[in-house]
């Protein structure tokens, strides 16, 4: 008997060993594992070297990718430059950074870096994320059996996200005796509105959002907020997409509305706020709170000159 355990012993040691040349059981950090409806869709965000294409050699063969289909892993760094993430560097600033919201908050993702992580059996990988949580909650889970968080997302994402910085300007126009206040857009939405030469009272301030539609216009005529009240819609323009229609991927309908606020409801609501549009199709859209801080500021420094 005694035998025997010497023998399990001895073909244990080499494991912990292999294990334990990485340090992994030392790294900090929450330890994760692809969850089965990903697995095989690996390569669509993974490579397994960061100094090859995403087609080089060896980065689209199985075998590579079964210490992270199999394993824990756990992320090392969260600003690794890639091969193909090196490419965004010299691309334009809409191409390499994405608008996300996360816990209700505004940011940039940089897709200039990649996250950098390490299987529990020390094999390295390379990942591109894309800032959806809804896909890292497809993708990822805790090893611990808790649900992913959005702290656990922001964790995860670390130095590849930065808080945006939304601003906002103002203009006096000398033949409407109203100033301008504009914010910048963020996510394809932005808010705008006037107030009095007196610096008295705020005037038509509107929420400008573009809204997608796959093949059948939403014409949107209606917007209600989460207390249930009508907020007047205009719209503002229209264009259609059809670029895809010849792979059988049908056209993007993009309506231009703008939607009526008033001061009180922005100030009620410097977290952010919720509005759901509707006509012939639905959507339910958030403002970030981003936006409504940066027109408020500017319309309280005009009040203050």
């Amino acid at each position: 008997m005694k035998k025997i355990a010497i023998i399990g012993l001895a073909l244990l040691a080499p494991i912990a060993a292999y294990a334990d040349k990485c340090g992994y059981e030392n790294l900090s950090g929450t330890e994760y594992r692809m969850t089965d409806k990903n697995k095989k869709y690996v390569f669509n965000d993974f490579v397994v070297n960061p100094n090859k294409d995403k087609f080089g050699s060896g980065q689209r063969s199985d075998r590579n990718y079964k210490s992270l289909r199999n394993n824990a892993f756990k992320v090392l760094s969260t600003d690794y430059v890639t091969t193909d993430s090196a490419a965004y560097k010299s691309k334009p600033t809409s191409k390499r950074y994405r608008e996300i919201v996360i816990d209700e908050k505004a940011y940039t993702l940089d897709r200039y870096f990649n996250i950098e992580l390490i299987t529990s059996d020390c094999v390295k990988y390379y990942h591109a994320p894309n800032g959806n949580k809804e896909s890292f909650d497809y993708k990822f889970q805790k090893t611990d059996g808790t649900a992913n968080t959005m702290q656990d997302f922001s964790a995860f994402l670390g130095k590849s996200i930065e808080a945006a910085q939304v601003k906002a300007v103002s203009k006096y126009d000398d033949f409407d005796k109203m100033y301008e206040i504009k914010t910048d857009f963020f996510k394809k939405q932005m808010i705008r509105g006037y107030l009095d030469s007196e610096k008295e009272d705020a005037a038509n301030i509107q929420v400008y959002m573009s809204l997608a539609f796959l093949d059948k216009w939403g014409f949107v005529d209606t917007a209600k907020d989460r207390n249930g009240v009508s907020h007047k819609v205009t719209t503002i323009d229209k264009d259609a997409d059809c670029a895809g229609k010849s792979l059988g991927l049908g056209c993007m309908l993009t309506e231009t509305v703008g939607v009526t606020v008033e001061e009180d409801f922005l100030r009620k609501n410097t977290d952010g706020f919720e509005l759901k549009l509707s006509g012939k199709q639905s959507k339910v859209v958030f403002v970030s709170g981003e936006l409504v801080v940066a027109f408020l500021n500017e319309l309280d420094d005009l009040r203050k000159k």
